[in-house]
């Protein structure tokens, strides 16, 4: 019986199971996984390429195996930087690193080869298109694929256009996030937080600790002809989140971070990644579906190469949202006090 597997990180991470027996009638073939997501705000970027393999026996003794699996210096990776369909003079070539922390489980660790590069993307808002090439140096086999990396939108509420910009958490009506100009932002899906930053210290030990708190505001999905998105809540749900995830503690006072105690984060991804994960969560955990029916936007092989971005805007929160904090009914009990 022969067995196949996919040994790409990315994949690794969203097909946790595996079926250790897939019957095949097709003779060997080389099969190159590839998995790579680029973010222009990274100081190194890294890309996971394997090869999928054949072969008889026990499919996880073959899998503790890293040469059942790894090119290590056998493949020429490089990205060229385009723009406007035109060749921007620009390459960046990718080397073989070795990762030494890698969890146990069914394939080899704590070591894996993996390509890195640490010259920086173009940052300047460009509609900049990086083209992956990989080249097996045996057998000549050139894998490719693309993607336009996420541009900058735009928060327009809360506003950022003034010196101090202020979250203000206890307005009568829902508060809102309002993201505008998007058409052309190359990004797909949303998910946007508000990350509460503050001091903790335990009056017993005197230990300090600096600490934050995700507040969840919502999700979305863009259409092609959608320029803005808005998420809106109840203000007294922040409060109410803060007291069911902060624990009640007499020894113990808290104070906010001065300045920027409060930060607006959102999470875009494009298109190819979005459709990958959507298939991810519909695989019941079979790897080796992928092979077959997952997306893949690679020529030549297999896998993902797709672009993210993550937006952070810092605001202040204003004096009527921290008198809520501090004294407010629902967060009184918490140990916040005034700086």
């Amino acid at each position: 019986m022969r067995n196949i597997f996919i040994l790409s990180t990315g994949i690794l991470l969203l097909f946790g199971a595996c079926k250790n027996d897939l019957e095949l009638n097709a003779k060997w073939k080389d099969i190159t996984i590839v998995y790579g997501l680029l973010n222009q705000k990274d100081s190194v970027h890294y890309l996971k390429i394997n090869k999928a393999y054949l072969g008889e026996g026990n499919a996880y003794i073959m899998a503790k195996i890293p040469d059942s699996s790894t090119y290590y210096n056998n493949l020429d990776v490089s990205i060229e930087e385009w723009k406007n369909g035109q060749y921007n003079n620009k390459t960046i070539v990718f080397d073989t690193t070795t990762i030494y922390n890698k969890d146990t489980g069914t394939f080899y660790y704590p070591n894996q080869i993996i390509y890195k590069s640490t010259t920086k993307l173009d940052n300047s808002d460009n509609d900049m298109e990086y083209r992956l090439n990989i080249t097996n140096k045996i057998t000549g086999k050139v894998i490719t694929s693309k993607t336009k990396l996420i541009k900058k939108i735009k928060i327009e509420k809360p506003s950022l256009n003034v010196i101090n910009p202020v979250v203000d958490l206890t307005t009568e009506k829902p508060s809102v996030v309002k993201l505008t100009d998007l058409m052309g932002c190359n990004a797909l899906y949303f998910k946007v937080y508000y990350r509460f930053h503050y001091f903790e210290q335990d009056l017993t030990t005197m230990n300090a600790s600096m600490k934050y708190l995700d507040f969840y505001i919502g999700e979305t999905v863009k259409g092609d002809d959608v320029s803005e998105v808005s998420f809106s809540f109840p203000e007294e749900k922040f409060y109410i989140t803060l007291k069911g995830s902060i624990p009640y503690n007499p020894n113990v006072i808290r104070k906010i971070k001065m300045g920027k105690e409060i930060e607006l984060i959102i999470y875009t991804i494009d298109f190819d990644f979005y459709t990958y994960l959507q298939f991810a969560k519909n695989s019941n955990g079979i790897a080796q579906d992928m092979l077959m029916l997952g997306y893949s936007n690679i020529e030549n092989g297999i896998g993902i190469f797709a672009s993210r971005y993550c937006f952070i805007a810092g605001y202040d929160l204003t004096v009527r949202s921290l008198d809520s904090l501090y004294s407010g009914s629902i967060t009184k009990d918490l140990g916040f006090i005034n700086n």
